[in-house]
Parts: structure tokens; C-alpha cells; sequence
């Protein structure tokens, strides 16, 4: 049992109480916020520094390149006056990563520190702003600064500074990347860092650290501390730290040997969770290396105030508090009230990243949609739709119903009754028998693609949706989306092209299930045809079939058969199936599925699969758009995509068993295949409507086909053991015989050009190769 030294550094100073309550106030509701709202308040939050800072510096910015080909950018503060008057021509290297849990932060959290180092030091400060989780989680902090510290070893001639001597400084989640950088350096011989600045370090995870060894109590005795609680930084280590074993560059305390490592300055708070973890960490530095480790035991609480600090403090809670007022103020307190996201959107504009806005159905413009007015069956024509009527008097106004159409803002509704003149909207008296009686209706969004059905209920559930848009973006997470944006937008262009030439050249030119040129046309404004989880996924695939000697396209390798890229698109999934996207989740969970299935995840890629297969339902990709108002390229897109669903929903049935999804019932008004359409009766006219070559189309008509006659193998092979006593082996008998006709028959009636010779590998395109 150890002994208890420094419970008593967690009695308050009356004087700090005041503070603390204010702190506590506002801290707790901004961590209340969903992640995203979080990084939002964050970026808008004006970081102000104390009176008294120094001004009087040179600041300048780069763009260092990292080892996955990404660019993190660094801030670089010199006192060059002071420098030259020393004489010196080179200067030390202080490097700092801001405190912030991995999960917050950019170079304004040191802003007010690097600059007193710079003044009083004559070093050169450079301020690391190292990627965050959740987009980014271990070890891309610690990679990001390391390289970043080799970096400026590379270039100190041009930052003007003396390899030799650097210094590691970090604050909290920092300062866990300040303590790791020696042991990391020290790991790949690389010298130069003299000293670490160790401001309140994360230095081990609880569940790791020895509690029999050493005094671990400041864990629950400070866990409502201010600020930074143990709620709060247990989240912060989830968020950033896998579910794995104890790794030393994410818990340096676990070191085997800190014989070696340099000189540190450790400071901590009496009322901090992590204070005696940052006391471990000093006895076990003293221990190693035989410093004297000086435990300043004046009692600092009892000395008088620093104004200037508590003034400075109370001008950020009152910033803080006016920020999260203005994001209380964005949501709608009503059903019926729109989504605002201006602020919103010029923090994106500012970092460069196109966000569309969070919209209501009731908020899309006739620009955003296609005219469904011609889409109707056999005996249905288009309606207003009567559950939405008890909306809002604004939603009433666009839902004015003409004598087949809506012309509404909302879209326009597909019904399988015609409308009559006089027909009254729907009241709460009939209610009931609309819900039993009327068949659903259909809504086409053209943002997105989608097809939604209108029952009843849906007009209830509206609500529902508006409440839910307001609190979390329609687009994913905003933070992840915006970690994209930089991961594709730093990437070379001469790594970025060779990629991308992969992906359309080896994959999709096979499958056809990306448009290129509808691609690269949205490419700029995330439109229908483009999202960052359908490019990632994009790249993700492109990495399989790159060159693999080039050293920018090592850098990418995260090892197992992995990229960055599938690395990120695994972490974005779970944030599109929650905001799909329409077309391009569709997409991106097809390509999304080959990738697990590569590395040998089958359960994972079987289910990504499905999910694209169920949403090509709610895209409305199995409906019959033939008589619509949709451009052909459009048209044309969706049908080769519902074919690529088709092919990887049986392709996934015949190698798992299991059912498929989309049934040859569902495809009968779909004009993409002779074979399962009723609406079209020629190849020709086939490879005319999807703008391809008959031959490709007559090979998709024979893979599509064999796939069928697999299904029923392999469903037959399932059922075919006998049961023991039954009569059924005729009947088994005649079943595998008429199995082995269809298969015959198919292959009597392969055309001459899709049969496997040498000329017809040398000339077929890449479809023909999937038939067996």
C-alpha cells in the first residue's frame, strides 16, 4: 500500500471557488454538445491571450508533409531583433502540440505560451498542429509530431536553428506527445532533444497504470475537477486510443527503461485528475537517470492572486458562454422552424470545405429535383400528399395540389390513386381509414436521389426528423468531413492522379458502378454525384492496384493489407448509414464491401453490401423512370447501379448462402436487362438506354443469368440431403437434372463472342472475364 503524499494539494483556495462554479457552469455545457457541435464552437470561439503577451514577433505558417502523404500545418514564432543582438546565427528548437484530449485544438490553444518562449528565449517555436480524433485517431498524433520534429531537424538550416538542441513542450494530451517524442526519437537513434516541457501530462491510461506501485488517487479524488473531469477524459481516450494492449507511444509511463531519455520540467495542478500520474512519471524519471527531482512545497496557494490570469480567465468564460448561447440559438425550438447553419457554413467556407446545408423536405427548391410528373404505372397518377396536410401553414402553402401534380418546394409525390376535383386534405376523422386503406406514396428528393415512401405516419415522423437535423449535420459529422476534405486535398497531385487512374482503369471499368464524368462534375460541390465517403472509398480501392514501389504510395500503407484511406472510410461508415447520402452511400458502400472482403473480413463486406442493396430501394433505383423528366446521363447511372447491386447481392448469395435482397420481382419494371425486364424486349435496345457496346450488354444478360442458375444450385446443394425414411429421392433426382438443363441451356444460347477462346480475351472488355 503506498503512502497518500499528495491528497492535500486537492483543498481549493476560497479565492479560486467563485471561478470554479463559473467554470463548471460553462465547460459542463459545452461538453454536453455532440463532438461536431463541439469542434463548431471551437473554431468560432475567440482565443483570446492574456494582457501583456508579446506581439512583437515574427510569425509564418507551413505545410509539413507527413508520413501517410497528408501536410499538417505548423506555426513558427521567432524573436529574430533579439536573436541578431545576440549574435547568434542558430537558435534552439522548442516544438509544442496544444493540450485539447486529441479530440480539440488548434495552434491558438499555446498561442499565449509559444509566444513568451520566443520573447524570453530567443528559441524558435514551432507550434504543431497535429491531426485529431476521431477522424485521426492512434498513433497519427504522435506520427504527425515526430515527423514533424524530423522534419525541422531536415530543414534547420532554413528555420535557423541548432539541431542539437530541442526541446519537447505540451500541455496535457501535448504533453503526452511531448513525453513520447523522446522515447520515439530515442527508439530510431535519432538525437538532438535535450530537454521535455511537460505542462500537466497525460501519461498513462488508468486501466494500465500500476495503482500497487504507486499513489493513484487523484483519479476519483479530482474527478469533477474543472475543465477536465474524468468523464471527460476517459472519453477523450476512447475517442483517440483503440481498444488494444498498453502501447508505450500512446502511455509513456509504461516505458520499460527511461535510462537515456532527457531532463524534464513536469508542472500539475493539486486538483487534477492526472496530478499523480505526472508524480509517477517524475520518480520513475529520477530513478532512471539519477536527477534530483524538486517537489516545490511552498503551498503557491496562499500567494497572491495574478489578476491579470483571473481577468484573462473570466474573458474566456464569458466568450465561451456567449458562444454556446449562439449555438442554443441555431436550434429550433419548434418542429416547424427552419434549420439555420449560416454560422455554420462560413467557418466551412473559411477552411475551404463545402458543407450543404441542413435542410427540411419542405426547404428544397424546384432547382434541386427532377420533374416526376410524367411517372406513373398503369393505373396511378401523382397526388398531394393528404398525411402532410396537419404540417404547418407554411407547409401547406407549398403543398397546393394541381390536377395530377404537387408543385410544392417539397418535391412531388407519387400515388397509385388519381386525385379527384373537391377531394378534401385529410383530417383527423379520417385518419384511421387513410392509415388502413390508402397505399403509400413516394417523394423524389433530387439532392440526394432518394426515393422516400409517404404512409400516414410519415407526417408524424417529420417532426421527429427536423428535431434530429437540428441537433447533428445531415451530412455526416461535420469534423469528419472536414479531415477529409485536408486528407484528399493534401495528397500530391501526382499521387492523387496515379490513384485515381487506377480506380477508373482496373475497377470500375469493369462494374461501371461510379459515372466518372458525373464524378469529377460535382467533385467541387459535394452534389448529388459526390460525396468525401464515396472519394475516400474511391481511393481506398485505387491503393490495391497501385504501384507499390513508389515511396508515396508506401507512405500510405498502414499495414495488414490497409490504407489510410480504408482506415478512414471504416471510420466514416458509421456516420453516412446514420446521414446517407443517397447515390453516393450506395456507391461507396459497394466499393466499401470488395475492400473488407480483400482483407478478410467477409461477415463485414456481406453486410455493407446488403445495406447498398436495401437503399437502392429507398434511392429509388428499382422503379421504372422511362416516361420521367430525368436527364439520360441520369438515367443512365442509376440503372448501371442497380445492376451492380444486383451483381453483388447474388454474388455475395452464392459465396455466403445467404437470401438475396433485391428479388427478380422487384426489377420487372426496370429497363437496364432484357432478362428481368417487362418493359424492354431487345439487347439492342438495352445497350442503347446504358450507353454501351451490345457485346458488354449481352455479357452483363449472360453473368446475370449464369448468377441465377448458381443461386438455385447452390440452394438446391442446401436442401438436397434427405431426410432418413423419406421417399424423395426421385424427386431430388429430377430437381438436379432440370438444374443441369437450365445450365446446359444457358450455355447453348452464350453467343460466339462471349465464349472463352484467344481472340475473345484479347478484344472483350473487362466484364466478360466475371462469366464463368
Amino acid at each position: 500500500m503506498t503512502s497518500l503524499k499528495y491528497t492535500w494539494l486537492s483543498e481549493a483556495d476560497p479565492v479560486w471557488i467563485p471561478l470554479k462554479q463559473a467554470c463548471d457552469e460553462q465547460f459542463d455545457a459545452f461538453y454536453a454538445l455532440p463532438i461536431e457541435k463541439q469542434h463548431e464552437t471551437w473554431v468560432d470561439y475567440p482565443h483570446l491571450v492574456p494582457e501583456g503577451t508579446p506581439m512583437d514577433l515574427e510569425i509564418s505558417f507551413e505545410r509539413v508533409p507527413v508520413r501517410d502523404g497528408a501536410k499538417v500545418g505548423i506555426k513558427i514564432y521567432r524573436n529574430t531583433e533579439k536573436l541578431k543582438a545576440t549574435g547568434k546565427v542558430k537558435a534552439p528548437l522548442v516544438l509544442v502540440a496544444h493540450g485539447g484530449g486529441w479530440v480539440l485544438g488548434n495552434h491558438d490553444v499555446e498561442e499565449g505560451v509559444c509566444r513568451w518562449i520566443a520573447k524570453e528565449t530567443c528559441a524558435v517555436v514551432v507550434d504543431v498542429d497535429y491531426r485529431l480524433a476521431p477522424a485521426y485517431r492512434f498513433p497519427y498524433a504522435i506520427n504527425d509530431f515526430y515527423d514533424v520534429f524530423k522534419w525541422c531537424k531536415d530543414n534547420a538550416t532554413t528555420l535557423g536553428i541548432d539541431p542539437s538542441l530541442i526541446v519537447s513542450n505540451g500541455s496535457s494530451a501535448g504533453a503526452n506527445l511531448a513525453a513520447v517524442l523522446p522515447i520515439m526519437a530515442k527508439d530510431h537513434n535519432e538525437e538532438g532533444i535535450v530537454g521535455q516541457v511537460l505542462n500537466g501530462p497525460v501519461v498513462c491510461h488508468p486501466k494500465f497504470f500500476p495503482k500497487d506501485k504507486y499513489e493513484y488517487t487523484s483519479w476519483e479524488q479530482n474527478k469533477n475537477a474543472s475543465i477536465l473531469g474524468k468523464d471527460h477524459m476517459l472519453r477523450c481516450w476512447e475517442t483517440y486510443y483503440p481498444n488494444t494492449g498498453p502501447d508505450v507511444y500512446a502511455n509513456p509511463f509504461l516505458v520499460e527503461t527511461m535510462e537515456g531519455l532527457p531532463p524534464a520540467l513536469i508542472q500539475i495542478t493539486g486538483m487534477d485528475p492526472l496530478r499523480d500520474e505526472a508524480f509517477a512519471y517524475a520518480d520513475r524519471l529520477k530513478e532512471a537517470g539519477g536527477l534530483e527531482c524538486v517537489f516545490r512545497n511552498d503551498d503557491e496557494r496562499r500567494r497572491p492572486r495574478s489578476r491579470v490570469f483571473v481577468n484573462s480567465l473570466l474573458e474566456h468564460i464569458e466568450l465561451l458562454e456567449s458562444r454556446l448561447k449562439e449555438v442554443d440559438g441555431e436550434l429550433p425550438q419548434q418542429p416547424q422552424q427552419p434549420d439555420t447553419q449560416e454560422q455554420m457554413q462560413q467557418t466551412q467556407e473559411g477552411e475551404g470545405v463545402a458543407r450543404p446545408p441542413s435542410r427540411s423536405w419542405a426547404d428544397h427548391g424546384v432547382s434541386d429535383r427532377f420533374d416526376l410528373s410524367h411517372l406513373e404505372s398503369e393505373d396511378g397518377g401523382l397526388q398531394q400528399d393528404p398525411a402532410l396536410s396537419s404540417l404547418s401553414d407554411i407547409e401547406r402553402q407549398d403543398q397546393t395540389p394541381t390536377s395530377n401534380a404537387t408543385s410544392g418546394d417539397d418535391g412531388l409525390f407519387l400515388h397509385s390513386d388519381r386525385i379527384h376535383p373537391g377531394r378534401p386534405l385529410q383530417t383527423r376523422e379520417n385518419l384511421v381509414c387513410s392509415f388502413l386503406f390508402d397505399s403509400a406514396q413516394l417523394k423524389y428528393d433530387g439532392t440526394t436521389g432518394q426515393l422516400r415512401y409517404f404512409t400516414p405516419l410519415v407526417g408524424y415522423q417529420l417532426y421527429a426528423d427536423q428535431l434530429a437535423d437540428s441537433q447533428r449535420n445531415s451530412a455526416g459529422s461535420w469534423h469528419l468531413q472536414r479531415r477529409l476534405h485536408h486528407m484528399i486535398k493534401d495528397l500530391n497531385p501526382e499521387v492523387y492522379d496515379h490513384l485515381m487512374t487506377c480506380f477508373w482503369t482496373h475497377y470500375n471499368n469493369a462494374l461501371q458502378i461510379v459515372d466518372q464524368e458525373t464524378f469529377q462534375q460535382d467533385i467541387d460541390g459535394d452534389k448529388l454525384h459526390y460525396s468525401r465517403f464515396l472519394h475516400v472509398c474511391c481511393l481506398a480501392m485505387s491503393f490495391r492496384y497501385a504501384d507499390r514501389s513508389r515511396t508515396d504510395i508506401k507512405a500510405l500503407d498502414r499495414g495488414n493489407r490497409h490504407s489510410t484511406f480504408h482506415e478512414s472510410a471504416r471510420y466514416m461508415v458509421e456516420t453516412e448509414l446514420e446521414n446517407p447520402r443517397g447515390l453516393t452511400t450506395v456507391q461507396g458502400l459497394l466499393i466499401l464491401s470488395d475492400l473488407e472482403c480483400a482483407v478478410g473480413r467477409d461477415r463485414s463486406g456481406w453486410m455493407y453490401a446488403g445495406v447498398a442493396c436495401r437503399f437502392a430501394f429507398d434511392m429509388g433505383l428499382t422503379i421504372d423512370h422511362s416516361k420521367s423528366t430525368l436527364p439520360q446521363r441520369e438515367i443512365r447511372s442509376r440503372q448501371r447501379l442497380l445492376r451492380a447491386c444486383v451483381f453483388y447481392d447474388r454474388i455475395w448469395a452464392i459465396f455466403s448462402g445467404h437470401p438475396t435482397v433485391i428479388k427478380r420481382s422487384d426489377l420487372s419494371l426496370v429497363e437496364f436487362s432484357p432478362a428481368y425486364s417487362t418493359l424492354i424486349g431487345s439487347i439492342s435496345e438495352s445497350s442503347t438506354r446504358l450507353a454501351e457496346s451490345p457485346t458488354e450488354t449481352e455479357a452483363w444478360e449472360a453473368l446475370l443469368g449464369v448468377m441465377e442458375l448458381a443461386i438455385k444450385v447452390s440452394n438446391y446443394a442446401s436442401d438436397a440431403v434427405p431426410t432418413a425414411g423419406s421417399d424423395d429421392g426421385t424427386t431430388k433426382f429430377m430437381e438436379a437434372a432440370a438444374l443441369h438443363g437450365e445450365l446446359e441451356s444457358w450455355q447453348r444460347k452464350l453467343p460466339h463472342q462471349l465464349r472463352w477462346n484467344s481472340e475473345n480475351v484479347q478484344n472483350l472488355p473487362a466484364i466478360f472475364f466475371f462469366i464463368p
